[in-house]
């Protein structure tokens, strides 16, 4: 293996690495698409790893602290796996996180809809029900959400 192509792996590595975090899978599809070889991979990533600039666990943590507000569990999951981190690793940084209330984000959904609740018949109701199970929220959230909504709004007639 030749020590030139190795330093220069290690020094792409970390200059992948001053722009954005990034798991160790990204990290290794970046080096690859610069040709090269597995070898030269490892090694930079062993270098990376052993000053702590990659750990997907940190990653995991840090993009469900991120993505809490805006994205269901379901879509952090597939996101996180998308980029290669283990499922596992994932569990550990949800169950380090805590839950995440998914209310709030069913609550804008419905709210950028503007569902005239009044007249909102079950067939817009099922419509606005898939749309969420999409998104990946539980159906146990979404009729705690569309049956409060649906109660306040018949009140208000």
């Amino acid at each position: 293996m030749d020590e030139c192509k190795r330093k220069q792996a290690k020094a792409k590595a970390l200059r992948l690495l001053e722009h954005m975090d990034r798991t160790e899978h990204q990290l290794r599809v970046k080096l690859k698409e610069q040709d090269f070889n597995e070898q030269e991979i490892d090694e930079a990533v062993r270098y990376v790893e052993s000053y702590h600039y990659i750990d997907d666990a940190r990653y995991a943590a840090n993009y469900i602290e991120l993505k809490a507000e805006y994205k269901s569990r379901r879509q952090i999951e597939q996101a996180l796996m998308t980029r290669g981190v283990d499922r596992q690793v994932i569990a550990d940084a949800f169950e380090e996180y805590g839950k995440i209330d998914e209310t709030p984000q069913i609550e804008a959904f419905l709210r950028k809809k503007r569902v005239n609740w009044q007249e909102a018949d079950e067939k817009e109701i099922s419509k606005l029900y898939q749309a969420l199970m999409r998104r990946g929220f539980s159906v146990r959230d979404i009729r705690s959400v569309i049956d409060k909504y649906k109660r306040s709004h018949y009140n208000e007639e």
